[in-house]
Parts: C-alpha cells; sequence; structure tokens
C-alpha cells in the first residue's frame, strides 16, 4: 500500500542524497568507514592479527578485505600492522 511505496520512496531518496554528496553509494561508504577504521586498528597496533582487525570491523572475508585495502591505501594490511 501507501505506506510501503512512501518507505521505499524515502529509502530511495536517502541513497540519492548520499550518492549525490558523497559520489559513493551507501554500501561504498559503509565499507570505507570500515576500512578507515582498521587502517587506524592497524597502525596503532591495537590487535596482534589481520583476523582481528577483520572481525572488529565487520567483515569475514579475509580475501576481499586485503583486497579492498590494499585498493584503498595502496598497502597491504599485514605490511601495516608490521611497520614500527
Amino acid at each position: 500500500g501507501v505506506a510501503e511505496r512512501l518507505e521505499l520512496s524515502t529509502e530511495y531518496s536517502v541513497t540519492v542524497r548520499l550518492q549525490t554528496k558523497t559520489g559513493l553509494t551507501p554500501v561504498k561508504i559503509i565499507l570505507e568507514i570500515r576500512l578507515l577504521k582498521a587502517y587506524e586498528l592497524l597502525s596503532n597496533k591495537t590487535y596482534v592479527t589481520i583476523g582481528e582487525v577483520i572481525s572488529e570491523v565487520g567483515l569475514t572475508n579475509r580475501t576481499y578485505f586485503s583486497k579492498k585495502f590494499y585498493d584503498r591505501f595502496g598497502i597491504k594490511p599485514i605490511q601495516l600492522l608490521k611497520t614500527q
């Protein structure tokens, strides 16, 4: 009914606004936030393993995480973890 259409319209409107202002889809915004948090955790040596960082930022696939992290920052997560 009308309520369902309004909810979809509102969801669409928010999506369009986010994409217009940031150039990113909501999914990409969430990924960006996760990657930034992972970078912070790795830089601060908050965790000992990459797996702990991946879990902390809400991801599960190490290969996906490592690829997206490298694409975003130009360094592998393990390299950042091992730097002094």
